[in-house]
């Protein structure tokens, strides 16, 4: 699930809880969406949540904090690191990490690792590979 399904899911699950809500529209921009979930969590009273909903709120906060932070800093100098990330899991900050440098002319990306210290061609001038085997 997308960051923007994560959203919708939850506005939806937010705007059902509540009859005098169900005539609320909800906006198609992701600003004005944001600001509605943002309202609809801040008058929710406390009550138990579905076990469904309070997963998907997780992991959107999570991403959104992270997304907020890459969002508010596009085009400044940034330093993606990481540190021994092998290729089990490359979609998690691997990956991550090559577009983002890729789309920032500002960043560069340093990779830390025993033996797996490798980048994409378009993104190694901006890049620092450090083999840190130990003999």
């Amino acid at each position: 699930m997308t960051q923007s399904e994560k959203r919708l899911f939850l506005i939806q699950s937010l705007l059902k809880e509540r009859p005098e809500y169900r005539q609320v529209e909800t906006p198609r921009d992701p600003e004005g969406q944001r600001q509605l979930l943002r309202g609809l969590m801040n008058v929710r009273p406390p009550q138990a949540a579905d076990p469904d909903f309070l997963r998907v709120q997780d992991a959107y906060l999570q991403a959104e904090r992270y997304e907020n932070f890459l969002r508010t800093r596009q085009g400044q100098k940034l330093l993606f690191l990481e540190l021994g990330v092998g290729y089990n899991t490359p979609v998690i900050i691997k990956y991550p990490f090559w577009q983002m440098t890729t789309k920032n002319p500002n960043a560069t990306y340093v990779c830390i690792n025993q033996g797996q210290t490798v980048c994409p061609q378009e993104i190694k001038k901006r890049s620092i590979c450090i083999d840190a085997t130990v003999s």
